[in-house]
């Protein structure tokens, strides 16, 4: 059986800054690092690359998801609304979804991983597929970001694997 792994150090550079998962932090609250962080993904990612896993997965290439692909799910207005805040450097799309410039570009990476990944999948190359990416994206809802996540990467990979690929029900289990 062929596992495909599929990364990218841009992954880690999605910027969630400094905050507790609960409050902003201020003069009751000591900032610290952000619950969704890349140091987690990042260790992970290193433990798999020394242990004798690695060896036997196939590597796979992220490339970015194009708008129409987005937009399979999400609304004009979510995409427009995430383009601007990443452009002006960062902020918030949510309560709980932080972002920093350059986030809707590592967004649409992650988007696009995950597609990559079906694709894989679907034409056979790989029986099986693993995407560590950030930002996440499975809580995120077609006209909102929510739950770390920017994007529903989750949804945009069953909307593919039904468009492109022909393939029908689809069971999620999180």
């Amino acid at each position: 059986m062929k596992t495909g792994w599929l990364t990218h150090e841009l992954y880690y550079w999605h910027d969630t800054g400094t905050g507790p998962l609960v409050a902003p932090p201020g003069l009751t609250v000591q900032p610290g690092e952000y619950a969704e962080n890349a140091e987690t993904k990042r260790r992970f990612r290193n433990l798999v690359e020394v242990s004798p896993l690695y060896d036997q997965l196939t590597m796979l290439k992220a490339r970015p998801a194009t708008q129409d692909e987005v937009l399979r799910f999400h609304t004009p207005e979510l995409l427009k609304k995430i383009q601007d805040i990443s452009n002006s450097g960062g902020g918030w799309a949510d309560p709980a979804v932080p972002m920093g410039a350059g986030s809707y570009e590592i967004a649409m990476l992650a988007a696009g991983g995950t597609l990559e990944a079906v694709d894989r999948v679907a034409s056979g190359d790989v029986d099986n597929a693993y995407v560590l990416c950030r930002p996440r994206g499975h809580h995120a809802t077609a006209n909102q970001s929510m739950g770390f996540c920017i994007f529903g990467n989750a949804v945009l990979g069953i909307m593919h694997a039904q468009a492109v690929h022909g393939v029908g029900r689809i069971a999620i289990v999180d």
